[in-house]
C-alpha cells in the first residue's frame, strides 16, 4: 500500500515551532546588541547559554494597554492606543552608558535591559559568581538612573496616549497610568497602561433668551479628572474677589468656528487647544459690547481669540474669532491701515487659516509687513506650518493651488493707508 504523499501545506505544529524559533532568534539578536550598548558584544558570550534561556523564558512583557477594573473601552480602541505607544517607545532611543553614542530603544530596555541589570546582579553574587561577568558592573552602577529615565520616558507616552485620546474624542475625557505589572497577575511582569473614561460634564446656558449646551474643558492628573478653571481676577473689572477659581465651559459653536477658520481636524485638538491656551494664562480683554476676549493659541502663535461671558457664574466660550476678523484688536488695526471691511477680508479669504495659507499674500514682503504692523505676524508662522501638510493637528490638505490676492490686498492698502503712515 502506498505512503499518502506530503503536501505543501505545514501543520499547525510546524507553524508554532517556526515561530517560536523566529522569536528566540530575533529576541538573542536584540539582547546582543543591549549587550554592545552597554559595552560591546563580546559580552552577549559572557551570558551563560541557560541564562539566556531563562531570560528569554521570563522576560518582561512588552508595553500593554487596559481598561482600568470595569470601565468600558473598545478593544479595538486600546489596541490602537497600545500599537501607537509600542511605536513610541520603540522610536525613542537613549544610552546606556553616557557620551558612549551607543543607543537602545526604550522599548528594549524595558523588555530587555531591566531583567538584564536583576540578572548581572546575581551573577555577580559569590553564591553564583559567573567569570567575566564584572563586566558589567557599570550597567549595574547606573540601574537606578537608568529606571528613572525610562520612568520619565513612560510618563511621556503616558502623556503622548493622553493627546491622541483627548484630540480625537469629543464625548469623554480619559485618565491614564501605568504600572509595572499587572493588576490582574502581578507575575505578569512589565508596564500596563490602564485607562478609564468619564463622560464629558455638560451644561446649558441661557444667553440673550436663548438656551445652548456647552461642554466642560477639563484635564487629566494622573487618576483626577479636574476641571480648567481662571482665576476671577484675571477678567477685567473683577479683581474683587481675588483668589477666586471659575470654571470654564465651551459652546459647540465655538468649535465648530474655530474648525471652519483654523483647519484644526478634529473636535478634539480644538479642544485641547482651547484648554492649553487657557492654562498658560494668555491674555483676556473686554471688547466694547463687554464680551471676553480669551487669546488663543497654536502651538505658540496666535490664532484669534474665543469670545465668552461669564453667565451663572461660569466662563462660557460662545465662538471664536480669527485673527484677522473685525471683532479683534489685531482685526481693527488691519482695517484702520487698509481699510479692509468684513466682506472684503471674506472675499480676499484673509478670514481663515486654510485661505491665507493657500494664496500669495505671506509671500509678499510688503504685504506681510502690513500683516505685522497690526499684530497678524504670527499667522505667517501658522500658514508656514499648515503648509507642510505633516502636522497631525491639521486637516490633510488636498488642493494645495495658490491664489493671488497679494495685489488685490495691497491696493487696498495703498488705497485707504492714511498719509505718511506707507511703507
Amino acid at each position: 500500500m502506498s505512503k499518502k504523499k506530503k503536501t505543501g501545506k505545514q501543520s499547525l505544529h510546524e507553524k508554532q515551532h517556526l515561530m517560536e524559533v523566529q522569536y528566540k532568534k530575533d529576541y538573542l539578536q536584540r539582547l546582543k546588541h543591549v549587550c554592545w550598548a552597554i559595552g560591546d558584544e563580546s559580552l552577549f558570550d559572557i551570558i551563560p547559554a541557560k541564562h539566556k534561556e531563562f531570560l528569554l523564558r521570563y522576560k518582561l512583557h512588552n508595553l500593554k494597554v487596559r481598561a482600568e477594573g470595569e470601565n468600558t473601552l473598545c478593544p479595538k480602541y486600546l489596541k490602537e492606543i497600545e500599537k501607537a505607544a509600542k511605536s513610541y517607545l520603540s522610536d525613542t532611543k537613549f544610552e546606556i552608558i553616557k557620551g558612549s553614542g551607543r543607543t537602545i530603544s526604550f522599548s528594549d530596555y524595558g523588555t530587555i535591559g531591566i531583567s538584564l541589570c536583576m540578572l548581572a546582579k546575581a551573577l555577580n553574587a559569590d553564591d553564583m559568581k559567573v567569570e567575566g561577568m564584572e563586566r558589567f558592573n557599570e550597567f549595574i552602577r547606573v540601574e537606578e538612573d537608568l529606571y528613572k529615565e525610562y520612568v520619565e520616558e513612560l510618563q511621556k507616552c503616558v502623556n503622548y496616549i493622553m493627546l491622541l485620546m483627548t484630540t480625537r474624542d469629543d464625548k469623554f475625557v480619559y485618565t491614564v497610568n501605568f504600572e509595572l505589572s499587572s493588576k490582574s497577575n502581578p507575575a505578569d511582569l512589565g508596564t500596563t497602561i490602564y485607562m478609564k473614561s468619564y463622560p464629558l460634564p455638560v451644561k446649558h446656558f441661557i444667553h440673550n433668551n436663548v438656551s445652548r449646551p456647552a461642554v466642560a474643558l477639563t484635564f487629566s492628573l494622573n487618576e483626577l479628572v479636574m476641571l480648567i478653571e481662571i482665576p476671577i481676577e484675571h477678567l477685567p473689572g473683577e479683581s474683587i474677589m481675588k483668589g477666586f477659581k471659575i470654571p470654564v465651559y465651551i459652546q459647540m459653536h465655538a468649535i465648530d468656528r474655530l474648525l471652519q477658520r483654523t483647519c484644526l481636524c478634529t473636535w478634539g485638538f480644538a479642544r485641547t487647544f482651547v484648554s492649553a491656551s487657557i492654562m498658560m494664562q494668555h491674555k483676556i480683554l473686554k471688547d466694547h459690547k463687554g464680551d471676553l476676549l480669551i487669546e488663543f493659541y497654536i502651538y505658540h502663535a496666535k490664532a484669534g481669540y474665543l469670545v465668552a461671558n461669564v453667565i451663572d457664574g461660569m466662563v462660557v466660550i460662545r465662538t471664536f474669532l480669527f485673527l484677522t476678523n473685525n471683532g479683534t484688536p489685531e482685526g481693527k488695526k488691519l482695517e484702520e491701515q487698509t481699510g479692509l471691511q468684513k466682506e472684503d477680508k471674506k472675499y480676499l479669504g484673509i478670514d481663515n487659516l486654510r485661505s491665507l495659507a493657500f494664496s500669495d499674500l505671506l509671500e509678499d514682503k510688503k504685504a506681510c509687513d502690513v500683516f505685522r504692523k497690526a499684530g497678524c505676524g504670527s499667522l505667517v508662522e501658522l500658514c508656514a506650518r499648515l503648509k507642510k501638510n505633516d502636522d497631525i493637528a491639521w486637516e490633510k490638505i488636498e488642493d494645495g493651488t495658490q491664489t493671488h490676492i497679494s495685489d488685490i490686498f495691497l491696493n487696498y492698502f495703498s488705497s485707504f493707508s492714511p498719509p505718511g503712515d506707507g511703507l
